[in-house]
């Protein structure tokens, strides 16, 4: 149908690499297979709309979109794409929480990123921070890195 010819138009433009165009078909489709009650086409649509986002670099606009498909496709149980789109919420939860972490410059702007994102004092989470600081950053941002992260280190104790 009509939804089906929109999302592969949208798929076709974003393999050419525009991304925008393809958003805009994507839109189109996913506003009619909600308006047909296709669950599946939703799902489908929401995820290729987040991979779409994510290559724009827009996290936040494809995190819900994310969410929505793998809310579906679990209710559906179609497990292998239920997996592909929990990975995609756990990246882009990942990704904002280190964005977070990163322009957190008080104790109390970490107490609110935490809030925001409790992700944060997950010990996989500390963990990759510690290797960032270890590994990824160069000596001149190390300073203010390790008093986040002793910030944060403080507000997972306290939490436990």
């Amino acid at each position: 149908g009509e939804g089906t010819a929109l999302s592969s138009l949208g798929i076709a433009y974003g393999s050419l690499g525009k991304a925008q165009r393809a958003i805009e078909y994507c839109e189109q489709a996913l506003a009619i297979r909600h308006d047909i009650g296709d669950l599946n086409g939703v799902a489908t649509d929401s995820f290729n709309m987040a991979l779409l986002y994510v290559q724009q670099g827009e996290a936040a606009r494809a995190l819900p979109l994310a969410q929505e498909a793998a809310r579906i496709w679990a209710q559906s149980g179609h497990t292998q794409y239920t997996q592909k789109a929990q990975q995609l919420v756990a990246h882009l939860q990942t990704q904002q929480a280190l964005k977070a972490f990163q322009s957190a410059d008080s104790v109390l702007a970490m107490q609110r990123a935490v809030k925001q994102f409790p992700l944060m004092i997950e010990a996989d989470f500390l963990a990759l921070i510690k290797q960032l600081i270890e590994s990824k950053l160069p000596p001149e941002r190390k300073p203010s890195f390790e008093k986040r992260f002793a910030a944060l280190r403080q507000i997972a104790a306290r939490r436990k």
